[in-house]
């Protein structure tokens, strides 16, 4: 926000986020003395007054405004809050796994049209991220206790589905394309870094919630999460966010950690100080493509050396004609 920006936008701003988290608080505070239904329009209201304001506050005004982001990014995390609120109140012993779904599905539709009606990018990802949460909470339901490895394949084929649409927003130019990128690469990364979990009570005690299975890391994941990691890290450099890169980022650090403690030996008890294996693929294939990049001729040489724009970027419109010089 601008220091030259009106001066109600300020006001606007903090009084929102106070109003909302003040509910929050109190919704904590009094969660063991009042009903589920006083504590669930306690954040009703939180959330309604967040969307309310930035949907009033903003009519008539184009370009998105910092303070309204603000009020979406609390509104689009207080939404599933509030939803799950409502399933407490109307019956305490529902289907968690069955209102999960629905709750993030509701919640993603709410985030994926904010991005593209107000052009909040970052409410694209966060709708990707609650789509994902939603995909594995209906499966989990449908298949009861999936194994570890269908879950993978679940978050892979879900990925899949991401690009696909990603791909259509890139073709309209829209730049809520590189977030939804970057929720298939979340997905992806997932799948291959799920192994993380059987190697700790805690994480297995949480991969419990929807596979009655502990996965296990092994050489094939390890060479997709490689491979993945390497992909977004390439996309980031040239996106128009820098979401993709970082998690390909994280990524490739879970790939270092599981192959640098060489947990698959470790569970199939071989020697973990070996040399060979990843650290010889790795240095041998990292020191050829670097000779590979000094060696072989740049691709049309003479030509211009300028990229195409980034996919989801748009050009800015032509100055407006200017008219005849006064006399």
């Amino acid at each position: 926000m601008s220091v030259y920006a009106d001066r109600r936008d300020w006001l606007r701003l903090f009084g929102g986020i106070l109003f909302a988290a003040g509910a929050l608080v109190l919704a904590e505070r009094k969660g063991s003395d009042w009903s589920d239904w006083a504590i669930f329009f306690t954040l009703l209201v939180a959330t309604a007054v967040l969307y309310g304001a930035a949907i009033v506050g903003a009519r008539g005004v184009q370009p998105l405004q910092d303070w309204e982001s603000a009020f979406y990014t609390f509104a689009i995390i207080l939404l599933p809050l509030t939803l799950a609120a409502l399933v407490g109140a109307v019956d305490k012993s529902a289907d968690g796994r069955i209102n999960a779904f629905w709750i993030l599905g509701v919640s993603a539709a709410v985030g994926a049209y904010t991005a593209l009606r107000r052009g909040a990018w970052w409410q694209m990802l966060i709708a990707g991220i609650y789509a994902i949460a939603s995909w594995i909470a209906l499966w989990s339901k449908i298949l009861d206790n999936p194994k570890a490895d269908t879950i993978r394949w679940l978050l892979i084929a879900f990925a899949v589905l991401l690009l696909f649409a990603a791909s259509a927003l890139a073709r309209e130019r829209r730049p809520q394309a590189a977030d939804l990128v970057t929720a298939a690469g979340i997905s992806a990364v997932l799948a291959g870094a799920l192994g993380l979990a059987g190697l700790s009570g805690g994480a297995a005690g949480l991969s419990g919630l929807v596979s009655a299975s502990t996965p296990k890391p092994t050489q094939g994941w390890n060479v997709f999460l490689l491979v993945v990691s390497l992909a977004l890290i390439a996309y980031g450099a040239r996106s128009v966010t820098r979401g993709p890169g970082y998690v390909g980022a994280i990524g490739f650090a879970i790939f270092i950690v599981l192959t640098g403690t060489n947990v698959v030996a470790r569970l199939k008890g071989d020697d973990v100080n070996a040399v060979s294996g990843w650290p010889l693929i790795l240095l041998i294939a990292g020191a050829a493509l670097l000779v590979a990049s000094f060696v072989v001729p740049r691709m049309g040489a003479g030509a211009a050396t300028t990229q195409p724009p980034p996919v989801g970027y748009a050009p800015p419109p032509p100055p407006p004609p200017q008219g005849p010089p006064q006399q």
